[in-house]
């Protein structure tokens, strides 16, 4: 064997990351790798837009601006062929993950179509058997950490060498498919229980304002009255409004007839003890 030739152990001490620098325990079954030992981040590259032949061909060409969600299955801008030729611009196939490395570092998309990108993207190329969704849920769970490890003082960006140091929890390929189905169930779940929600947030004023608006026409009470046929009549209580307030005149008038004797005794008591 050749000195340059390394063993299978060899290898696997350079793949696996060592025990006590994984992030948190995983099944028995996976394997905590180095993202550059299983990936390849493969840059793209734009067209020199001075040159008109390059542009609005048939070959779509992804930007930043185009990953919205998790598929990409459009761009808004096009090249032509020769546009591809003479420039940077890499080819992506279907089915392959797309990250954005600039402006929104982290973000990622998995492509329907064939598509080139420019330099803020990086297509995402794995040396062995990976599911491109499960490919997909791991940088959408590290966004913040890749975020989180940018530069740049105006437009922030993460370099390659930096995507190739973190660190992957690899499960068999099986149970990648099995994860990858049952996150995706479970996430078409939320979605229809944010979309009931921002229905509902949509229609709570006009119910708010039904509401209070049946409140004070007494629609709310209608059943109430029918049972309580005692209740006085709004004459009734305009009698006893007046009837109240009266009484409360005639209080007042008697408090202040209390107050004024009082004054008088106090002066009265005034002169006789010689206190003036």
């Amino acid at each position: 064997m050749s000195k340059t030739q390394k063993t299978i152990e060899e290898l696997m001490e350079e793949v696996v990351v060592p025990h006590e620098e994984q992030p948190y325990q995983v099944p028995e079954n996976w394997m905590w790798v180095n993202s550059g030992h299983i990936l390849n981040f493969i840059g793209g590259g734009t067209p020199s837009k001075s040159n008109s032949d390059y542009w609005n061909g048939d070959i779509p060409w992804a930007t930043v601006k185009d990953i919205k969600n998790g598929y990409l299955s459009s761009t808004i801008d096009y090249i032509t062929v020769e546009g591809l030729e003479n420039s940077s611009a890499t080819m992506a196939s279907p089915n392959e993950l797309l990250l954005i490395t600039r402006m929104s570092p982290g973000k990622s998309a998995i492509t329907k179509i064939s598509t080139t990108i420019n330099q803020d993207l990086k297509i995402v190329r794995p040396k062995i058997e990976i599911l491109p969704y499960f490919l997909w849920l791991f940088f959408t769970m590290n966004t913040p950490l890749i975020e989180s490890m940018s530069t740049g003082s105006t437009v922030k960006g993460i370099q390659v060498e930096k995507l190739k140091k973190i660190t992957f929890p690899l499960p068999p390929f099986n149970e990648q498919k099995r994860i990858a189905e049952k996150v995706e169930r479970l996430l078409s779940k939320v979605e229809e229980a944010k979309q009931l929600i921002e229905e509902a947030k949509e229609t709570f004023d006009l119910r708010r304002a039904a509401i209070l608006d049946k409140a004070f026409r007494g629609e709310l009470t209608k059943k109430w009255r029918q049972q309580n046929l005692s209740v006085d009549s709004a004459a009734q209580r305009l009698e006893m409004i007046k009837k109240e307030r009266f009484q409360i005149a005639e209080t007042k008038r008697e408090v202040s007839e209390i107050i004024e004797m009082f004054d008088e005794l106090n002066i009265v008591e005034c002169i006789n003890n010689n206190d003036w």
